[in-house]
């Protein structure tokens, strides 16, 4: 893939991702009522903007993927937390990410449910790495 680009719905936490959809496994739909265990699920269950599952020799060439709302309002922006995750790979081999910036996503990529590529990166307007590699 190549220059994706990516924003979670504006509306969220109002509703969240738990309530009112039901999870459906047949489509690997995530479970954030056991994953959101954190100090704040409102965050928590939110919409993924890449999600990646049991899939090998991925790699993208550039992405923005962008949270900027918290319910319609951007307060969020003034600490960059509208939402805990934005990327997830989950059971894959061979994933390689060049070029990524995430806008307002305290964690840019978690890995089988590990938050490993905190908010740290920040490069003017956004939170960038060059490459993240995942070879197991």
């Amino acid at each position: 893939m190549a220059l994706i680009q990516a924003e979670t719905p504006y509306f969220q936490s109002n509703p969240n991702a738990i309530t009112p959809f039901k999870v459906n496994t047949a489509y690997n739909d995530p479970d954030f009522s056991k994953s959101c265990t954190s100090a704040d699920p409102k965050n928590c269950a939110k919409a993924w903007g890449l999600r990646i599952i049991g899939s090998s020799d991925i790699f993208i060439y550039g992405a923005g993927l962008y949270s900027f709302f918290d319910n319609y309002s951007q307060t969020c922006l003034d600490t960059e937390s509208c939402q805990n995750n934005i990327i997830s790979l989950e059971k894959n081999t061979n994933v390689q990410l060049f070029g990524i910036s995430t806008k307002a996503s305290t964690n840019m990529i978690t890995t089988n449910g590990v938050a490993n590529v905190a908010l740290k990166n920040d490069n003017n307007f956004c939170q960038t790495i060059a490459r993240y590699q995942l070879k197991a």
